[in-house]
């Protein structure tokens, strides 16, 4: 049962109904109807672990053209989301491992330099 949308939002803006029908065409492995009705709720309401969602999607139904900008989109978003990094390394381990080795390498410089300014003040 769907509740009513909150007292400030239009219902065409709302995302529960999407979601919640999403949620039941995974449920039966409709994976195509599922890919619309998430695009449906991302429209509404983009969140990351609906782009994520939407990559494993397009991917089991062997649409590796839209999947892998889909989690890149989801990395790009939060690049701290460990499911994103490790879909990302395991659709591409060639080109994703090295490029999240680099990015761990520049945030560990980064909190060294950090340390030691705070060291210095």
């Amino acid at each position: 049962e769907c509740p009513n949308p909150p007292p400030d939002m239009v219902f065409r803006e709302w995302d529960l109904p999407w979601r919640t029908l999403a949620d039941k065409a995974l449920a039966r492995c409709d994976y195509c109807f599922a890919i619309q009705l998430i695009s449906q709720c991302l429209m509404r309401q983009p969140s990351i672990d609906g782009y994520i969602q939407l990559a494993e999607c397009l991917r089991i139904v062997d649409d590796a053209d839209r999947a892998l900008p889909t989690l890149e989109r989801a990395h790009r978003s939060a690049p701290d989301n460990q499911r994103a990094k490790g879909l990302l390394i395991e659709w591409e381990p060639k080109t994703w491992g090295a490029e999240l080795d680099q990015e761990l390498a520049k945030r560990q410089a980064k909190e060294e330099l950090e340390e030691k300014m705070a060291a210095k003040a």
